[in-house]
């Protein structure tokens, strides 16, 4: 266990922008590419859909071209049933297995609306809708507004002895928005993970450690919406092999970004935004006979987002900060991730994320200061 935890702090030391930026955009290009040789082309064109795990790969279906016209207009959604994934309501029929979507305004809204047909008929059981205030017919309409592409109708069966049964109809639905929301604190995610961390100041010389790294991080839910809002908070926890100083700093990196985007075709399975706003870093040296505290600089950079699957969800980042201004190419800083989100039966989000840090500035005439870290992390949404 010593051995390894030594060979990854030595492996610290190979960290510098150059050799991780082309790590992690080689990276990026590979997973995007296996995840572009699975689906196939982009939604808007006509296509087969095979897709594993999906229901929809028993019985393939043509999906529609997406229209041209951005008025009031018809889509089509698809109706999965979890027979092989997951339980179900015994008699329970759902009369269709796709349905038109019809665009209704609501407000100051347009919103994609379905409606789900079917029956149940069990002598003594009673069938509800998630949601509803009301037992519902024999034969029975459920009208629901599309949140996202995937979207679950959950019914619910009683029996006269007080037994349930429930069964998640689940919404296909390729051009409305692109992720299912009910609330927006469900794009609020919290992460944990272990992180390299390399300090060198001129006036100390080279700390490396490796840490435990907590962080929080919020993003407007990803719409046909033109601006957002991107915001997260990190900080080192606790730390190991700490070297040559038995010390545990801890760094905090908080960032606050305006999105802006760029394509604004929902349907669309590469999404691009443009990303501006600041960054706050600091350092709780503990003790230790280094440290800084209170950079702020300015960012811009770009978030790429890949829908490989109903699923799964590669995200990519890149962000560059001019430290010493924009003509001082000798103080900048660079973040850059790869993440791969995959949503969860019950909603929520789970993310695997691999992110590289690197700040160089002149805090002093006389100091300059290097950080670097390099973080492996997993989160979940509320």
């Amino acid at each position: 266990m010593r051995g390894m935890i030594q060979l990854l702090t030595l492996k610290m030391k190979l960290l510098r922008p150059p050799c991780v930026f082309i790590i992690l955009v080689f990276l990026s290009v590979r997973a995007l590419g296996q995840a572009e040789a699975m689906a196939g082309p982009s939604l808007p064109q006509p296509q087969v859909l095979q897709q594993e795990d999906n229901p929809l790969a028993e019985r393939p279906i043509q999906l529609p071209e997406l229209p041209q016209s951005q008025k009031q207009r018809e889509q089509i959604a698809y109706f999965l049933r979890a027979s092989k994934t997951g339980p179900t309501i015994k008699d329970l029929v759902i009369s269709d297995s796709e349905a038109p979507i019809v665009m209704v305004i609501r407000g100051s809204d347009i919103k994609p609306t379905i409606a789900l047909n079917g029956s149940f008929q069990r002598p003594g059981w009673t069938l509800f809708v998630l949601g509803g205030d009301q037992a519902l017919p024999v034969d029975f309409v459920v009208y629901a507004h599309l949140q996202g592409r995937i979207n679950e109708i959950t019914l619910i069966a009683t029996g006269p002895k007080g037994e349930r049964e429930i069964e998640k109809i689940y919404v296909y639905s390729p051009n409305a928005r692109t992720f299912h929301v009910v609330s927006a604190w469900e794009d609020l995610l919290f992460s944990a993970g272990v992180a390299g961390f390399s300090y060198a100041q001129s006036t100390f010389g080279v700390y490396e450690a490796i840490q435990a790294i907590a962080s929080v991080r919020y993003s407007t839910p990803d719409s046909d919406s033109l601006f957002g809002f991107l915001g997260s908070a990190e900080m080192t926890v606790w730390g190991i092999a700490m070297s040559p100083v038995n010390t545990s700093p801890q760094l905090f990196e908080g960032k606050a970004d305006l999105t802006i985007r760029t394509n604004r075709n929902s349907s669309q399975r590469m999404h691009y935004r443009a990303l501006l706003g600041g960054t706050y870093l600091t350092m709780f040296s503990n003790g230790s006979p280094f440290g800084f505290s209170d950079l702020m600089v300015m960012e811009f950079g770009v978030q790429g987002r890949y829908i490989a699957s109903a699923k799964d969800d590669w995200i990519g980042e890149f962000r560059y900060m001019p430290v010493g201004g924009v003509s001082d190419w000798g103080q900048f800083a660079i973040n850059t991730s790869l993440a791969l989100s995959r949503l969860l039966n019950d909603s929520r989000r789970i993310e695997f994320a691999l992110c590289y840090s690197f700040y160089k500035w002149l805090p002093a005439t006389t100091i300059s200061i290097e950080t670097s870290l390099l973080t492996f992390r997993v989160g979940l949404t509320l």
